[in-house]
């Protein structure tokens, strides 16, 4: 039996790296509020999945609004 000891360092770009790429999905939602998350990726050069947990973090923070119907729907930027 062994034991490993992990030691992380803290990356200070990790906060700024998380609004630098908010800032671009708002502006695009802005601009479309009609766009579809794959567009969104595609737009912003990240996959889907990155999107997916960038918007579903927006709205965690109130600052990003699905107006439904889930299909055909809108989003809005608050």
């Amino acid at each position: 039996m062994f034991t490993a000891i992990v030691y992380r360092k803290t990356i200070e770009g990790s906060v700024v790296g998380s609004v630098e790429i908010d800032n671009p999905v708002l502006e695009q939602f802005r601009l479309n509020p009609e766009l579809t998350l794959h567009a969104l990726a595609k737009t912003l050069g990240i996959s889907l999945r990155a999107t997916e947990k960038r918007v579903a973090n927006l709205q965690e923070k109130n600052k990003l609004k699905h107006i439904v119907p889930k299909k055909g729907g809108s989003w809005q930027v608050l």
